[in-house]
């Protein structure tokens, strides 16, 4: 259903022309989507479980995200405003902390143990963190700085950089606990998140490096949003499988 679901956001997105009302619209669905998965993810473990309140902060995490893209939706489409800097930039940069805050809370189960990981994964794993983290850093932080804005929009640009550097270390956390539990239902959701956040994490370090083509419009490079969209789809199915099967194992002990 997820799928089916993608398949006609992405249409929208696209015969809507990006940067479009119609495109910007269907943007939003999976971001909402995302909220509302994390919220029932946790309810279904329980609020006051470990799952339920790395859950909760998680998804806390991606409402601090989705009040920003609303923000953002808000500002270009209707107030006619310059989106950035605003009000928007703060509830993007606040939910990075948070979503590295759940990740570490809900990682605590698996009691990783590193070194005894799959050694070809971990090295493949080390190169991807080597890449990213360097791309992230270059053109998120080094590049990001502009000696012509104020200090205000440059410690917003280059906040960006080091969120991302922040949401990398939080993927290294859910990677691992994927490969701890691998095999098992909870594993596959960490696999799935892990898988999500780095269509973010792609998205995001794209878009540093061709913001101005983006602003600009150019359709090629606006379709970073479908990494965006991508990977808060693939949040949403992660967090609505796990919490579907774990009800499906409730009703069935009652």
């Amino acid at each position: 259903m997820l799928l089916g679901m993608f398949l006609l956001v992405a249409a929208a997105y696209l015969f809507g022309k990006p940067a479009s009302l119609l495109a910007d619209t269907a943007y939003l669905f999976p971001v909402f989507l995302s909220v509302f998965a994390g919220f029932f993810a946790a309810e279904t473990y329980g609020f006051k479980s470990h799952n339920g309140k790395a859950l909760l902060l998680l998804a806390s995490g991606l409402a601090f995200w989705t009040t920003g893209e609303l923000l953002w939706y808000i500002f270009k489409n209707f107030l006619n405003l310059d989106p950035f800097p605003s009000a928007a930039d703060v509830f993007f940069l606040l939910a990075y902390p948070l979503l590295f805050v759940g990740i570490l809370y809900g990682t605590k189960l698996a009691r990783i143990k590193w070194r005894e990981l799959d050694k070809k994964k971990a090295l493949v794993d080390l190169a991807a963190v080597i890449v990213l983290s360097a791309a992230a850093a270059y053109w998120g932080i080094y590049k990001a700085y502009n000696s012509e804005v104020s200090l205000l929009e440059n410690l917003i640009l280059t906040g960006y950089g080091v969120a991302d550097l922040v949401l990398i270390g939080a993927l290294i956390l859910s990677l691992g606990t994927a490969r701890a539990f691998d095999g098992g239902r909870f594993g596959f959701l960490w696999k799935i998140l892990t898988a999500g956040f780095f269509f973010i994490l792609v998205a995001d370090i794209l878009f540093a490096i061709y913001q101005t083509d983006y602003n600009s419009g150019l359709v090629l490079y606006t379709l970073v949003d479908m990494a965006w969209i991508a990977g808060y789809f693939l949040i949403a199915y992660g967090l609505f499988d796990n919490a579907l099967a774990l009800r499906s194992i409730q009703k069935k002990m009652e």
